[in-house]
Parts: C-alpha cells; sequence; structure tokens
C-alpha cells in the first residue's frame, strides 16, 4: 500500500477483488444522448477505481461507479473514455469500497525462515541467543550448548503467526512507548538473516485479555 499510508498490504484481500472484478459482466450497455453522463452518476463518480500493470504509471483500466438502479440491484459504470455505459451488479461497489484496515496486511511481520542465521529471545532478565554454525545450531548465551532448527523454525512460525487486530496510529518516540507498555517489553524476539538484516518484534503485557501491544 503506498496511500493513504505505506504498509504492506493484504495479499488474499487484494487478490480476491481483483477476482471478483474480473467475474462481473455488464447486463445492459447503454449509448447516452449527448453525453449526458450526469443522469448516471458519472458526470462525479461515487467511486473509481483504476487497475495497473507492474512497473507502470498508466492505468489498464480505469472506471467510474455511478448511481444504483431504483429498480434492480444494479450500478452504472463508466469503463475509461470508452462512451458506453454498463448496467452491472452492485456486487462492484462492495468489492473496491474499501477502507485502509482491510487492505493492510494483518500479519505483524514476515521472518524469512531459510535465511535467517541468528535469533535473540528476550523476556524479562532472560536473554537467549541461537546462531547457526557450519556444524548446526547452536545456544551461544547466556550458555553454551547445541540447539536444533526446529527450535529456530518453531519460534519464527509462532512470531509470523502474530496477526494485528488493530492498528494504533503513533510514533514510536519514548513517550509513546511508554504509554503502550513497549519502553521495557515484556517479551522481545531478533532475528536476523544472512544479509544482517535484522527483524525484531517487542511485545508487551497483555492488556485487560484484550491483545497485546
Amino acid at each position: 500500500m503506498l496511500k493513504p499510508l505505506k504498509d504492506r498490504g493484504d495479499e488474499e484481500v487484494i487478490e480476491g477483488i481483483l477476482e471478483k472484478l474480473e467475474d462481473i459482466k455488464s447486463l445492459k450497455e447503454i449509448t447516452p444522448s449527448n453525453n449526458n453522463l450526469s443522469a448516471y452518476g458519472l458526470d462525479k463518480p461515487s467511486l473509481s477505481f483504476k487497475l495497473f500493470r507492474n512497473n507502470s504509471d498508466d492505468p489498464l483500466v480505469s472506471a467510474g461507479i455511478g448511481l444504483d438502479s431504483i429498480i434492480t440491484s444494479a450500478v452504472y459504470v463508466k469503463v475509461g473514455n470508452d462512451p458506453v455505459i454498463h448496467y452491472v451488479t452492485n456486487r462492484v461497489k462492495n468489492t473496491v469500497k474499501r477502507v485502509p484496515y482491510e487492505l493492510r496486511s494483518k500479519k505483524l511481520i514476515i521472518i524469512p525462515s531459510k535465511v535467517v542465521k541468528e535469533i535473540e529471545i528476550q523476556r524479562r532478565k532472560s536473554k537467549f541467543i541461537i546462531k547457526k554454525t557450519p556444524s548446526g545450531w547452536s545456544i551461544n548465551y547466556p550458555y553454551k550448548c547445541r540447539s536444533s532448527e526446529n527450535i529456530v523454525l518453531n519460534n519464527i512460525s509462532l512470531i509470523n503467526s502474530i496477526l494485528i487486530k488493530k492498528f494504533v496510529d503513533s510514533s514510536s518516540g519514548e513517550e509513546d512507548l511508554k504509554r503502550y507498555n513497549l519502553y521495557r517489553p515484556e517479551f522481545s524476539f531478533k532475528a536476523v538473516d544472512k544479509n544482517n538484516n535484522v527483524y525484531e518484534v517487542k511485545i508487551s503485557k497483555l492488556k485487560n485479555d484484550r491483545g497485546i501491544y
């Protein structure tokens, strides 16, 4: 997602939108006299959408959605500069009428487990560091001993499975961290991949059985 904010998009939701749009067919075609679009609410469409190819600024499809039919559950739609007005099911409105929350990825983080070379787990004062070595995985802190790939993958899988219930629009300054009990988090998890990219999650205490920040 680029607007109204930058974030990862929800691939499943977006693919679902594209599939539904592809299935919508024109029930009737109308050529308005004198190009009168106002009678169909298409002079100022209530909704519009554009579809783009990868790496292109020119829309592949551009469409405006106008008035609802007073007789059937259908709406008027105009595609690009085509003078023809299409009469289609009003499902098209529900398909494209979205709020940012619906389109944002609900996954808290995506850690590429196959390329991780180190993880750090901390809960309160307890901290563990596990690193990948030529002979396998080893615990390097607070003591040294062998570990296993399953332990690492299971921990990464648990972190990757965390879903977002609500987005909080806030900065990550000290006061905000204190407000959400993240200045000294209850739990933190950090992974480092082979290219030294860092993936880090900090988790607060459970709040009234409703969830955590």
